[in-house]
């Protein structure tokens, strides 16, 4: 299982993978942020879910705040 560490601040996300423990990346954003983590799953840890996964319950959550605000 690819376990892809994300840690956000206030000016951008810094992204790392514990699997690999080489790869690093940075986005200004969370949306970015999971985008890079599933493309670098889908390069190096073929067959693994987890950054799909979790990007898509990021999506639903974000979606379902932004509906309960209006």
């Amino acid at each position: 299982m690819a376990q892809i560490k994300l840690d956000a601040s206030c000016t951008g996300v810094v992204m790392h993978c514990r699997t690999c423990g080489v790869w690093f990346a940075f986005a200004f954003d969370l949306t970015e942020a999971h985008d890079r983590a599933v493309a670098h799953e889908n390069r190096t840890h073929t067959g693994e879910e987890q950054a799909a996964h979790a990007r898509r319950e990021w999506r639903r959550r974000t979606r379902a705040k932004e509906l309960a605000r209006t």
